[in-house]
């Protein structure tokens, strides 16, 4: 009891054996704690050249139709700007090209951008809880061993009697708001993906459409939108049992308002690309890579130690069915959408989506501006024509 390892310094080696004596069930889960395999992380943001390159060629398309509207630039609103970073590549070109070689392809992509944050906002839970992080990890549970393998037990946290985690939520399904939120997801993830994906939603009822996870989580799954689920594979376990494994991602808080618009500068250089502007408004111009962090919202392990980007837990079924993976897939992009978006930030009475004055979000403008002012270099300079404009409309 003299000899104190030499990687402590004294003072670390004597808290540990107070709180050995203080919790020893606690700190015998600490000490047995096996951290779960983690595999590489992709990009926040996937070949993010080519996503905005398609953006921008969708506004020169536009920009070409007959059908446009003289007085109304095409607006790319934050919802468009957010399903472009995340939606699949041949999905995106394949709306491209079908707003490029459509007679009313102007009227087709402006009906979109419009829905588009409508059908996002509805796909999230509409009622909401204060979403305060758990504070401290779980006081009691039985083994880490055994609260891993238990299906009664929340996989991630490891606390008992969890609660069932919808992965489509049924408030969308049951009601008008599914037709929304299908079409985009015709429009720009295929039709076939949505077909499945459509026929999936309607039984809400089946073990394949929930994760059990303790409340906190269930809420952050969902409207909270503070951490998604990738899915990575199915399998089958030594013994023969079905099993799926996901990779747990804390994702960023956003800055952006969904129906916030950008338009381009005054001068329609490079300077004032409005591609540019929302990628550096919303923190990815220069790190398109890096995830959220737990320190922001923790969620703990069985053993205390907080939940990682990376990890990766393995879901065991109710009744060996397991979560559906196609449920999964779309729910990990959808949730992406509505992180980069902001969707996720909206309260239900301080955003009212149906509301014109709210067209132009003033939050969104200031920020615009100083994105500007910044980028510049310097603190104070004439406001281009189109944020005068927009800061002319808040206030009437």
């Amino acid at each position: 009891m003299n000899q104190v390892p030499a990687v402590l310094k004294p003072e670390q080696f004597e808290k540990i054996c107070r709180a050995v004596v203080a919790d020893p069930d606690r700190m015998w889960r600490l000490i047995s704690d096996i951290p779960p395999a983690s595999e590489p992380v992709e990009d926040y943001i996937t070949d993010v050249g080519e996503r905005c390159g398609l953006l921008r060629e969708l506004r020169l398309v536009l920009a070409s139709k007959e059908d446009q509207d003289e007085d109304e630039a095409f607006p790319i609103n934050t919802t468009i700007f957010a399903i472009f970073m995340v939606a699949p590549l041949a999905g995106l070109r394949a709306w491209v090209e079908l707003v490029r070689t459509s007679p009313h392809g102007w009227l087709l992509a402006h009906g979109v951008s419009n829905r588009a944050p409508i059908a996002m906002r509805d796909y999230l839970p509409r009622k909401r809880k204060a979403d305060t992080p758990l504070s401290a990890p779980p006081a009691a549970a039985t083994s880490v061993a055994d609260e891993r393998d238990d299906p009664s037990a929340c996989a991630f946290s490891g606390y008992s009697d969890p609660v069932a985690a919808s992965i489509f939520p049924p408030a969308t399904a049951r009601t008008k708001k599914f037709r929304a939120i299908s079409e985009v997801v015709r429009c720009f993830w295929g039709a076939e993906r949505a077909e499945t994906w459509s026929d999936l939603a309607y039984e809400l009822q089946s073990p394949a459409n929930s994760i059990a996870m303790n409340r906190q989580l269930r809420l952050w799954f969902g409207s909270g939108a503070r951490f998604a689920l990738k899915p990575l594979r199915q399998r089958l376990t030594d013994d023969g049992y079905p099993v799926l494994d996901v990779q747990w991602h804390w994702l960023r808080r956003a800055v952006l308002r969904p129906r916030a618009l950008v338009h381009r500068g005054g001068d329609g250089g490079d300077d004032d690309d409005d591609v540019t502007l929302l990628l550096t408004q919303a923190g990815l111009a220069h790190d398109c890579q890096s995830w959220g962090t737990e320190e922001v919202c923790l969620a703990y392990r069985p053993s205390g130690v907080p939940i990682s980007t990376g990890q990766v837990y393995t879901l065991r079924g109710d009744r060996s069915i397991l979560p559906n993976f196609d449920l999964m897939r779309m729910h990990w992009d959808l949730l992406r959408v509505a992180d980069i978006s902001g969707v996720a930030n909206i309260e239900d009475d301080c955003y009212e989506l149906d509301d014109e004055e709210c067209y132009y979000d003033p939050v969104v403008v200031a920020r615009q501006e100083t994105v500007l002012d910044e980028r510049d270099g310097r603190c104070s300079r004439r406001r281009p024509r189109w944020i005068a404009a927009m800061l002319e409309r808040i206030c009437l």
